[in-house]
């Protein structure tokens, strides 16, 4: 009997074990593309999806502006007790008359209807519009932001499974150039000392391959807490030699971030909205017209010689018109005109700046294509050096220095190249950002 427990207790405890791995794996994500990570922000990152409830929020502002075009609906009730009524005594004979009772009862539903309230309402509707709408582009800088964060990390890794794919090829030279040494260190033809320079020369290449190692799985953590998701395995690699080094001129570029920028939209909304709120203040120049209408049930009603309950109705219009009020309308006003010239400049400013965003983007991503084009040709050359320099090696006539010096500058020029290719493409990707396109992938030409 304590057997079949014991093996009923392992058998749930795999169960659970192997449902708890599979579940791990269905959350981590493999060989995730660029586009996948994109598509992944809408539904995971926490930022994005503060930035919607900030979008509802503002539409529940707008709902509570347009309120005031319709009328207040109010139920009242009320008891008043007083000490002492009024009385007198008619003329003609000694009658003492009580005008009201110590009781009072009313029970009454009131409505009231803005008339003229000095273009108020639609004001403050208009600036909650363009509240709405700029919280609407808020949330289209944001992603742009992370999108632009997300590029960065990506390519990052993407560098890092360059450079050690650059690593693993020099080590298999520096493998077979060991093996050769060694051979001609037993035939007599080379020294220890050549023999220990190969050997730390590829213990030199696997600590920075091992470093690499580790760094890329810092980068996939990074990339994964931008996206929320558990945690990310792998992601895809693409190709070099099929990037394409191609630019427009730059006053297309400055054309499209003028178009596209949604900073520039932001601004231009929240700048409308202080405008109407400016228009609202003033409306309180104006006088305040309201139409009311009111149904009593009363005790005593209109007739205060009766004490009874009654019912009747009042209709009429109340009109209010702040005369004075020392200049506190007129600084408010005043208040919101500042803010509208603080938001003009705060516009300008952001013009300079992505203007100068672009025209940065544009100069290394020129930079860019000449250092790509002048290290391809390196690369080159540097491979048909190490090529002469083992030949020359193999039949005697370079030395072990020689071989040593030719592999470290491949393997650098190489290096060099990668880290050029990434760089383009995290140029290319800041032009994106700075022409308001951050969702296109550009991995070669812009379009």
């Amino acid at each position: 009997m304590e057997n079949h427990m014991k093996k009923l207790i392992t058998l749930i405890i795999v169960v659970l074990f192997c449902y708890f791995q599979v579940g791990a794996t269905q959350n981590a994500l493999e060989n995730l593309t660029l586009q996948r990570a994109l598509d992944l922000l809408d539904s995971t990152n926490l930022t994005l999806q503060q930035q919607q409830i900030r979008i509802e929020q503002a539409s529940r502002e707008l709902d509570i502006e347009k309120a005031g075009y319709f009328p207040n609906i109010l139920l009242n009730g009320s008891y008043t007790y007083t000490s002492r009524v009024a009385k007198f005594v008619t003329p003609f004979a000694p009658i003492e008359i009580q005008a009201g009772f110590n009781d009072v009862y009313d029970a009454n539903i009131m409505l009231q209807q803005p008339l003229f309230t000095g273009f108020r309402t639609i004001n403050q509707v208009r600036s909650a519009q363009q509240s709405l709408k700029q919280s609407r582009v808020h949330r289209q800088t944001v992603m742009n932001d992370i999108s632009l964060s997300i590029h960065n990390i990506y390519y990052a890794i993407q560098l890092n499974q360059l450079q050690q794919q650059v690593l693993e090829t020099s080590m298999a030279r520096a493998s077979n150039d060991l093996h050769s040494i060694r051979n001609f260190f037993r035939a007599g033809q080379s020294s220890a000392f050549d023999t220990l320079k190969v050997a730390n020369g590829l213990l030199s290449l696997k600590t920075q391959l091992n470093k690499l190692s580790h760094d890329k799985q810092v980068l996939l953590t990074q990339l994964a807490y931008v996206l929320n998701v558990s945690r990310i395995n792998s992601t895809d690699l693409f190709s070099p030699p099929d990037l394409v080094i191609t630019l427009d001129s730059l006053d297309i570029y400055q054309a499209l971030a003028l178009n596209n920028r949604p900073e520039l939209s932001e601004i231009k909304h929240q700048l409308q909205s202080q405008e109407y709120q400016r228009k609202s203040l003033q409306s309180l120049y104006l006088p305040q017209i309201y139409a009311q209408a009111s149904y009593h049930y009363a005790r005593p009603g209109v007739n205060f010689f009766q004490d009874k309950w009654m019912n009747y109705y009042l209709i009429g219009v109340n009109f209010q018109w702040e005369l004075w009020n020392r200049n506190r309308v007129s600084n408010q006003v005043k208040l919101a005109g500042y803010a509208v010239k603080i938001l003009k400049q705060e516009q300008e400013k952001l013009l300079d700046q992505v203007q100068q965003q672009v025209k940065e983007a544009y100069e290394n991503l020129q930079s860019d294509k000449d250092q790509i084009a002048f290290l391809r040709e390196l690369v080159v050359q540097e491979k048909e050096r190490y090529r002469i320099t083992r030949e020359k090696y193999d039949q005697g006539l370079a030395t072990t220095l020689d071989l040593s010096d030719a592999e470290n500058a491949l393997t650098s020029a190489e290096l060099q190249l990668q880290q050029s290719y990434i760089k383009w493409m995290q140029d290319n990707a800041y032009l994106s950002y700075a022409t308001g396109r951050m969702r296109t992938i550009n991995t070669g030409k812009e379009n």
